[in-house]
């Protein structure tokens, strides 16, 4: 009974820290990079003085709302790079739904010299 405690336990653990692991990494760039056509935005962030700042620092809203929010668009978006279902040519994208930089910018900026 205490080798299947351990056995299980083990698992247990195993999947969770796999879990965690490949969801940190789904908010990199290498992540992004994979699946969208986005070289000359990726070797521009690269060349930036924001290059060490993961994307979803600036394109997920803070909070579990916002964290939720965006792992169901990239669900989504998988699903269609996936299935082929996503549309060609990959239009440009809405950036009306990035958070506010009062909400982004600001964790790491003085609001004054964003105006």
């Amino acid at each position: 009974m205490l080798i299947l405690l351990f056995l299980v336990a083990g698992i247990g653990s195993a999947i969770t820290v796999g879990g965690v692991v490949a969801i940190h990494w789904t908010e990199t760039a290498d992540f992004c990079g994979r699946c969208h056509t986005m070289g000359p935005e990726l070797q521009a962030h690269s060349l930036s003085p924001h290059r060490e700042v993961p994307c979803a620092e600036c394109h997920v809203e803070p909070g579990i709302g916002g964290w939720v929010k965006a792992k169901v668009n990239g669900t989504r978006q998988l699903i269609g790079i996936l299935t082929g279902t996503f549309p060609t040519p990959i239009p440009p994208p809405d950036h009306g739904d990035l958070p506010p930089t009062s909400k982004t910018c600001v964790r790491c900026h003085d609001a004054a010299q964003l105006v």
